[in-house]
């Protein structure tokens, strides 16, 4: 049995060609719309992936110059109706503690160790909406030195950072623990979860790894395993298992130049705050470009390994999807040292993707500019 919800309308109706791209994030039928009407192409995007989620389907019909039907289509099971009461009383208990709260009511706090200026800014957004109060460090150094004059919850930490990365910050506050008797959930961030990193991370004792980009949704998920110290907080992690979980095939979304999914996420009604963050992105952009093609054409294959890391971590958090793919190749190429004679040409490539990237980008402040 299915439920069907079906709208017509007696518009312009649409080709076959405008069909085949109808449901691409950041994409509209026509490049006018967007002057005429506003928007930014991921409406039906959206719908898509809800109905998916749903186990349902979105389908159109359209002939030019005769409107257009757009049907919703979504699986109905029997006692549908007692399973979502059922749910929605899942939903109301879960909800009644605030994620972020422990017992006291206080807010949980997060130690933080992050290098790149966009991921930071990221991450406390993300940790403050979920109801944690994030300290947010440069690196390992700077976290190393809160944590041993402060009382925290929980660390989460870059992979790769300047100065001390999250490896030896991990090991760092295992050595400090095993002389109070103590033991924080400490879990780790990175834009490339080789099963070297992986095991390299469960090695120092980390509890667990998330990749980038994460959502607001997922990593709330991930941190309520950990916070609260209960007698059943995981503990350490299998890496052969963990990369099992991350290695599924990536969405179409992957490769799109700009989706600002996350930015739409997080923004809300604070448009002004969000410019700033993109705006920020883009200059440091800028830098690090520059910085990675001198490494590069230098022969310091480490230095500029590290910069397309950075930047691919940066970039996939803003919704630069195509670039932070591209710079995440490119380092594992450099790092493993399996660069051959066209990886000259891919890294001076880095500079079309990117500013391919800041065009959308800057198309879509424009846009919030207008919602100010």
């Amino acid at each position: 049995d299915r439920l069907v919800f079906a709208i017509r309308d007696t518009g312009l109706g649409m080709s076959p060609e405008v069909l085949e791209r109808l449901f691409v994030p950041f994409s509209q039928a026509d490049a006018s719309t967007t002057r005429r009407f506003g928007g930014t192409g991921l409406g039906l995007s959206i719908s898509l992936r809800l109905a998916k989620l749903l186990d349902g389907e979105i389908t159109v019909e359209s002939v030019p110059g005769d409107g257009s039907t757009f049907r919703l289509i979504l699986p109905l099971a029997q006692h549908k109706q007692s399973a979502l009461a059922e749910k929605l009383a899942e939903v109301a208990v879960s909800n009644e503690a605030e994620p972020g709260l422990n017992d006291d009511g206080e807010h949980y706090r997060v130690l933080v160790a992050e290098d790149h200026q966009t991921n930071q800014w990221l991450v406390r957004r993300q940790l403050e909406q979920l109801g944690y109060l994030p300290d947010v460090h440069d690196d390992g150094e700077q976290a190393l030195a809160a944590y041993k004059r402060g009382v925290y919850d929980l660390v989460l930490t870059d992979y790769l950072m300047p100065k001390m990365d999250g490896i030896d910050l991990t090991r760092a506050i295992r050595r400090l623990e095993a002389a109070k008797g103590e033991r924080i959930p400490i879990i780790g961030l990175t834009a490339n979860a080789f099963r070297e990193t992986l095991e390299k991370c469960s090695e120092a004792g980390m509890d667990d790894v998330i990749t980038k980009p994460t959502g607001k949704v997922a990593l709330g998920e991930v941190l309520s395993r950990y916070v609260g110290g209960s007698a059943s907080t995981p503990i350490g992690f299998d890496p052969t298992s963990r990369r099992a979980e991350l290695d599924v095939e990536e969405g179409d979304e992957a490769r799109v130049a700009f989706t600002p999914e996350f930015c739409m996420e997080l923004f809300e009604d604070e448009a002004a705050e969000g410019i700033a963050w993109l705006r920020s992105f883009l200059s440091t952009m800028s830098a690090q470009l520059e910085a990675i093609r001198g490494a590069y054409d230098g022969g310091d294959l480490r230095e500029a390994s590290i910069g397309l890391h950075r930047l691919a971590g940066a970039a996939l958090s803003v919704g630069a999807m195509r670039l932070g793919q591209d710079c995440k190749l490119l380092h594992n190429e450099i790092f493993s040292g399996k660069q051959n004679v066209d990886t000259a040409d891919r890294v001076a490539s880095i500079d079309v993707t990117a500013r391919e990237a800041e065009g959308l980008i800057n198309e879509f402040i424009t846009q919030l500019q207008g919602k100010e």
